[in-house]
């Protein structure tokens, strides 16, 4: 296994998407995030409860650093680098046939968490909350764009 520092843009796009997630919830988006997301990241709000996008980038960005120095036998890098301003991968909720319309950004997301995911895999970082609540939303994640799909809808329930 390798592992690798994921860029600041990469890191900034997820951090975004989470905070928004975690401050809508489902009815903006038809999932909602686990127990183990909001509880990972209650250090990441504001003063008035809000998840805020900086903070998590910086706890995203702490996680791949210190797994990458295990994996390396490095320092991890303390200082987290400034946020970049990115694009919102987010867009509008979209129905379709019964379900949730699966757009670009909905696979961006998931390739993003993955990656969040395999780059922090490592023995320093394998019990951290974050990395297995970030496990925890791909398994919620994952189930809402398969079951979001004409075929998974189209199968039968119950039966063969």
């Amino acid at each position: 296994m390798s592992c690798f520092i994921m860029s600041d843009q990469a890191h900034a796009a997820t951090a975004n998407t989470l905070e928004y997630i975690l401050n809508s919830g489902f009815n903006r988006f038809g999932f909602d995030a686990p127990d183990s997301l909001y509880k990972a990241l209650s250090d990441c709000r504001d003063r008035y409860g809000f998840y805020c996008s900086g903070l998590i980038f910086r706890r995203l960005y702490d996680l791949n650093s210190r797994a990458y120095a295990g994996r390396y036998k490095t320092d991890a890098d303390t200082t987290p680098p400034e946020m970049p301003s990115v694009p919102p991968l987010v867009q509008e909720r979209e129905r379709e046939d019964q379900h949730e319309k699966l757009l670009p950004w909905h696979y961006k997301l998931a390739k993003l968490i993955d990656c969040e995911i395999y780059q922090a895999s490592e023995d320093a970082t394998r019990k951290d909350p974050l990395l297995l609540a970030l496990i925890d939303f791909s398994r919620v994640y994952t189930h809402f764009l398969v079951s979001n799909t004409a075929d998974y809808n189209a199968a039968p329930w119950g039966t063969i």
